[in-house]
């Protein structure tokens, strides 16, 4: 089970001692939160509201409306940096899933990760379990997964998404795999 879920002895001894304590809400639970949020639960909502709603290049400009907006500041007074981004290298869009029975791998590479991507993604993982009355596929909760395509897609599919809690990544199966391919 541990190498198939490409785990080293440590993680899952850490994995059994969390299970032990806290049962499945404590392996659920996040641990790796971050600093705690400067905006109130109403500016969380306004600013989601507002980047939904508007296109930005950058995340330095969402700071900068942050601080304009709630007047609150995410770097030290009178300091500016930028936030690095890689949008001038060339990128590979992979997304991946693992049986968990026979750990075949399904990988599908494209342009762009949107919700044409992932209905396509779908019909592959779909068409790979001809004989399965149900197919349960664990994933982040990426909005493309939420996308009106997708849901009337799932409407009439044998297909039931699992979500992950956020900043769950150990839980999923596939990113284990890359961890593992980009090791190799």
């Amino acid at each position: 089970m541990r190498s198939c879920f490409f785990l080293d002895e440590q993680s899952v001894r850490n994995f059994l001692e969390r299970y032990r304590l806290g049962k499945i809400d404590a392996l659920l639970d996040n641990h790796c939160r971050g600093r705690e949020s400067k905006l109130t639960g109403e500016e969380k909502d306004r600013l989601r509201q507002h980047v939904a709603e508007n296109l930005y290049m950058g995340c330095a400009l969402v700071i900068a409306y942050i601080q304009f907006e709630f007047g609150k500041a995410y770097s030290k007074s009178g300091a500016h940096r930028e936030l690095p981004a890689n949008s001038g290298r060339r990128r590979l869009n992979l997304g991946g899933a693992v049986d968990a029975e026979s750990h075949e791998a399904i990988v599908i590479n494209s342009p762009t990760i949107d919700a044409d991507y992932t209905l396509e993604f779908l019909v592959r993982i779909e068409a790979a379990n001809p004989g399965a009355e149900s197919i349960y596929v664990v994933c982040d909760n990426t909005a493309y997964y939420h996308s009106r395509k997708v849901k009337e897609y799932l409407s009439s599919s044998r297909i039931s998404l699992v979500f992950l809690p956020p900043y769950s990544l150990n839980l999923n199966v596939i990113e284990r795999l890359w961890k593992f391919s980009e090791a190799r």
